[in-house]
Formats: structure tokens, sequence, C-alpha cells
């Protein structure tokens, strides 16, 4: 613990802004088990949402993706947010140490990184706020092509899965 006590306080978001704009563009995974009360998913949700990076805007309003390791119905083992090479997932059922607690499920994960597969197996259908530094919570993001009615998709929190639209 001392050997990295001249290390405290020191932030990583400098470094990581040069990484997400390096011209090789390299993928940055995230990941955090919902359950981990020491280093919680919320505080790094707000930390990549506050990422003074260039494409931040198209960051903050990326889809949130429901992750399942395979088709047959079964219960999402997470849930994904990206946007071209930055990975936010929560891994459901886990806590600080994901590998320990799920080992199978974080091999997957890994092997989804390295192989360039993507996470995203079913969109959430979610209120689409999109935050902003001032306190008008008013302002909504535009008409989705999966909302029927916008001002129906926004007048209520949703946590129901819809498929992704095909392309």
């Amino acid at each position: 613990f001392e050997a990295l006590a001249h290390q405290d306080g020191k932030g990583v978001v400098d470094e990581v802004v040069r990484i997400l704009e390096h011209p090789t563009r390299p993928k940055l995974l995230f990941f955090n088990g919902v359950l981990d009360l020491m280093c919680n998913h919320v505080g790094n949700e707000v930390l990549l949402e506050k990422l003074p990076w260039k494409r931040h805007q198209k960051w903050v309003e990326a889809g949130r993706f429901a992750w399942q390791l395979n088709d047959n119905g079964d219960d999402p083992a997470g849930f994904v947010q990206e946007h071209e090479n930055l990975i936010f997932l929560k891994i459901l059922n886990a806590g600080h140490m994901v590998p320990l607690d799920l080992p199978g499920l974080s091999l997957e994960m890994i092997q989804n990184l390295m192989q360039g597969r993507s996470f995203q197996t079913s969109e959430q259908n979610l209120n689409h706020r999109v935050p902003s530094d001032g306190d008008d919570s008013s302002k909504t993001c535009p008409k989705c092509p999966t909302c029927e009615n916008t001002s129906a998709a926004n007048s209520s929190i949703g946590n129901d899965i819809v498929p992704p639209p095909r392309v």
C-alpha cells in the first residue's frame, strides 16, 4: 500500500482522453460489477459522461443495451453503452472482483473485446433525457426510430428491453 502512496490523488482523465483520441482508436473498456460498493458503477458512469473528449456529446447520447451471452431468452449478463472506441459495461450479479465472481462471463467479456465483437444484444427502452450542466431537466433527445410517441416515451421511466432495429 505504501509503495503507491505517491500516486494518491493523481487523476487519469487526461490519459484516458489521450487514448480515446489516439489515431489508432484502440478500444477502451470500463466495466463494473453492479454490486461493487467500493468502486460503484454510478461514479464511473458519471466520470465517463463528463470526459472532455472530442466525441463527448455522441457518447452521452449513445443508446444503452442489454448484453446477453446467448439468444435463448436468458436474463441479461449486464448492460452496456458503446460509442466508437469507448465501452462501459455494467455486469449484473458481480461485485468488486468481477473475474472472481463470474469467471466464465469475464472470459466471454475479454474475448468479445479482443475479437472486436459488440456487447449490444438488445436496446433498453429508457427515458431519453440528455444530461446538461444547467438544471433544465426538460431537455429530451430527438424522437428515436423505435419510439412510437416521443412524449409518451419521455413521460415515464421505462426499463423494458426491446430488440435493436435491424439495419
